[in-house]
């Protein structure tokens, strides 16, 4: 079983594959037909560990709650099927979870962030019990952390794979307009810290941003969530250096 990561504080520095982008290449990786899925092939690797997942939840600080391997093998086939990737429909293929579900794993993370101020560890304990009160209704995607993903990449010698491009498509004119909103959102991620980490959130606001600007022929989100993992591995590559 591959190492999981515990909750705890993170950082912009940690992106996240959402479970349907995680779809998609597992889709590419076995050189599955049009309009099939590798949805019973993800299904197994969580609940075998191969794959950690979980979310990231917005306290004083975002939190990474990761999901127990328990979790996966208690939760019917039936539901994780509404995980479904349609490339024809931007909003499908979601899954989400609630911070009720994962009171175990939250309590702990919240430790990790009293007991980094212990001299005011009463009204830290209160202020995030106010946070998890107030987000107790909303729902969260769930994604698998990119060292995750890459983890499992390795350890199963198998190539990162390419996302399929349609022959004779021609180029999206937008982007050209798009290019400097993405430049824009991803050198503020520091100051977003309320806003999700995850690749395909990410995209879903480039996106929101794009729209109010009237920009026409916009991609997909899947499409612009691949180009923000490109984005995330140059950087990465970059400081480095």
């Amino acid at each position: 079983m591959e190492s999981s990561h515990t909750g705890g504080p993170t950082s912009a520095d940690e992106p996240a594959l959402s479970l349907r982008e995680v779809l998609l290449r597992l889709t590419l990786i076995d050189r599955l037909p049009k309009n099939k899925v590798s949805i019973d092939k993800l299904f197994g690797l969580l609940k075998a560990g191969q794959l950690n997942a979980g979310f990231y939840f917005h306290a004083t600080k975002i939190i990474w709650i990761s999901i127990p391997q328990e979790y996966w093998t208690g939760l019917p086939k039936a539901k994780f099927r509404s995980l479904r990737y349609l490339s024809d429909e931007s909003k499908s293929g979601t899954y989400e979870v609630s911070i009720s579900d994962f009171i175990d794993q939250y309590m702990a993370a919240v430790s990790q962030l009293i007991d980094s101020a212990p001299s005011d560890r009463g009204a830290r304990a209160l202020e995030e019990l106010e946070y998890a009160l107030s987000a107790s209704q909303k729902r969260y995607e769930v994604a698998v952390r990119a060292q995750d993903w890459k983890n499992y990449l390795e350890r199963n010698k198998i190539a990162e794979p390419a996302v399929r491009e349609t022959r004779g498509r021609r180029p999206k004119e937008s982007w050209h307009h798009l290019a400097p909103i993405i430049a824009g959102y991803m050198m503020t991620l520091d100051n977003r810290t309320n806003e999700s980490r995850d690749h395909d959130s990410i995209a879903k606001m480039i996106l929101q941003l794009a729209k109010k600007d009237n920009i026409p022929d916009l991609p997909a989100v899947e499409t612009l969530a691949d180009v923000v993992s490109k984005a995330f591995d140059e950087a990465k590559e970059l400081g480095s250096r």
